[in-house]
């Protein structure tokens, strides 16, 4: 503690503490640690100081995010000094213990000073999600974020049963699917949620690249049907099967869809819109799914049969599939469709970049001073597909009146380019184009004006 770069005042400027136990270790040592500005955080690697970190934490009057990692039940059971220092921090809002909670960090809780308003927590297999929402019964008044997941999902335990712990003033939860959910009772122990996201296992046989399987009835991972629900929802994130499932009835401003949509989803996706009434809706497909030319018309119809005025659409494509876009734009044209934003991001495979490359005959000073870097890190191949790509986004601008913002996110491996098109407001015929590009860590923006 006597280094210049570690004194003790500076602790007082730490806002943020990242630490990992790793499992049949001991804690880290001072010189271990990396500290820099106002964040703190530890390697994975054998230490044996203990004293240290709680002699940080009572430093770190300023700490507001702390998270611990790893073997943190069974040093915080050899250490009460560590807990009674977590518990000492009078400016801590956010709390996590991504492997696991028990009995010892739980009784934290019991006697923090400050009022943590989002925690993060794992439950441990073979402990029921009920029992761990006791241990924060303490704090229950001032949480607004909670975030937990299991270590085992799969559960047929009901995740909310009967006597849970209410958390009256609680915004934004995040929660693995796992067990039988009741909205209902979510509406009882959450009476002043806003922000809903439930997340799914992948499915690792695919790949991951359906993340979740479909529920069906009678099964241990389906959720309760509810007539009963919140007067409104901010936003709401999840596979569609299982958004299905809550049976919500309440007004979503935001639906965010967790899987690919196929052909035989959009049903049922026009089902949930139509029960949920969103205006911002986030949609990923994959063109591999859809004949040639179908996904635009696909789309059209999910936007006329819906209230949307913000639309966020992801795309998997390639090179030989991007006639989705002035098809797109073509059927706008004809439709009374009222978006006033549209975010389209595509991620592009069989994109060839070469980034970095350079020219091993070129001086230091000519590559510092070329006139297009562009063109120097990407094949002409991919430099043409993202023109095109551009093309198409002012067609789509140009076809439709209601439009005020469109963003474009390119994808091109490892050369992402961000465009931005938004609609004068004196002048409804023009739109300014603006290009962020970060191909190699530099920023640049420019501006390029068009005429609708």
């Amino acid at each position: 503690m006597t280094s210049k770069r570690n004194t003790p005042d500076r602790f007082q400027f730490l806002r943020k503490l990242t630490l990992h136990i790793p499992f049949g270790e001991l804690l880290p040592s001072e010189g271990n640690f990396r500290f820099n500005l106002m964040s703190l955080s530890s390697p994975d690697s054998p230490h044996r100081n203990l004293d240290l970190l709680v002699v940080v934490l009572h430093l770190a009057t300023n700490l507001r995010e702390l998270e611990i990692g790893g073997n943190t039940e069974h040093f915080l059971y050899k250490l009460p000094g560590l807990s009674a220092a977590i518990a000492s921090l009078p400016s801590l809002t956010r709390l996590s213990f991504p492997d696991g909670v028990g009995q010892t960090s739980g009784r934290i809780f019991g006697d923090i000073k400050s009022r943590p308003t989002s925690i993060k927590i794992l439950i441990p297999w073979g402990q029921r999600a009920d029992e761990v929402l006791r241990l924060l019964t303490p704090v229950q008044n001032s949480l607004t974020e909670l975030d937990y997941r299991w270590a085992l999902p799969g559960s047929t335990v009901p995740i909310f049963p009967p006597g849970t712990a209410r958390f009256p003033n609680l915004r934004t939860l995040i929660l693995q699917q796992s067990g039988h959910l009741s909205v209902p009772a979510m509406v009882h122990i959450f009476p002043k949620l806003a922000r809903l996201t439930i997340e799914s296992t992948p499915v690792r046989s695919l790949g991951g690249r359906f993340l979740t399987h479909a529920l069906q009835p009678g099964q241990g991972t389906t959720l309760g049907q509810s007539s009963s629900s919140w007067a409104r929802l901010e936003s709401l994130k999840g596979t569609l099967d299982v958004l299905r499932s809550l049976g919500l009835r309440c007004p979503v401003d935001h639906i965010h869809i967790d899987n690919y949509i196929s052909t035989s989803d959009v049903p049922h996706l026009l089902a949930l819109l139509k029960d949920l009434h969103p205006k911002s809706l986030h949609l990923t497909f994959s063109l591999e799914d859809y004949p040639k030319d179908s996904l635009p018309s696909t789309l059209i119809k999910i936007l006329e049969e819906s209230e949307l005025t913000h639309f966020t659409l992801s795309l998997n494509v390639n090179l030989d599939t991007f006639s989705v876009f002035p098809n797109f734009a073509h059927i706008l044209q004809d439709s009374s469709i009222n978006l006033t934003y549209l975010d389209i991001r595509t991620h592009c495979t069989g994109c060839k970049c070469r980034i970095g490359a350079k020219d091993s005959s070129r001086s230091p000073e000519a590559e510092a001073t070329q006139s297009d870097p562009h063109r120097s890190t990407m094949t002409l191949h991919t430099y043409l597909h993202q023109m095109k790509q551009i093309d198409h986004a002012y067609k789509i601008a140009s076809s439709s009146s209601s439009l005020r913002h469109i963003f474009l996110d390119i994808d091109l491996q490892k050369h992402p380019t961000y465009w931005e098109m938004e609609r004068d407001e004196c002048n409804h015929d023009l739109f300014t184009m603006k290009r962020i590009c970060d191909s190699v860590g530099e920023g640049m923006i420019r501006k390029v004006q068009y005429l609708t």
